[in-house]
């Protein structure tokens, strides 16, 4: 049974095709980064490669990449209550973001939105349980 459904699979995948270029939405405001450090709770592996989107208007909850204090980062955006920047594994860790709009008034201003987050499943041990 496992074998047919995976012929199936593979067939519609051959058919239909795998076109990388469907990640991006505006290319002239895409941009590709390689993570710096691991975040277990957003499935970011150190190395993975990721597909900002700096065209994206970012949303309560989006993963972005943030330049805070010169260096950029990746946070999740907090816009309830109090907009702020989530550290992404760290919860508690959070960056005041009432200034985010005018970035010469405060200290963090956000490049773009994560769209898409490419692992490399042969580095480390792969999670088939997990919980993100």
């Amino acid at each position: 049974m496992y074998s047919i459904l995976r012929r199936m699979v593979m067939r519609e995948m051959m058919e239909q095709g795998v076109d990388l270029n469907a990640l991006v939405s505006a290319s002239a405001a895409t941009y590709y980064m390689r993570s710096g450090s691991s975040s277990v709770n957003a499935g970011i592996r150190e190395g993975a490669l990721l597909v900002v989107d700096c065209s994206v208007k970012p949303v309560h909850g989006s993963i972005v990449i943030a330049a805070v204090n010169g260096r950029y980062v990746m946070r999740r955006l907090l816009l309830r209550e109090r907009p702020a920047l989530q550290h992404l594994d760290r919860l508690n860790d959070l960056i005041d973001a009432e200034s985010l709009e005018d970035e010469q008034e405060g200290d963090a201003a956000i490049f773009g939105v994560i769209t898409y987050i490419i692992n490399d499943a042969r580095k480390k041990k792969f999670d088939d349980n997990p919980c993100i």
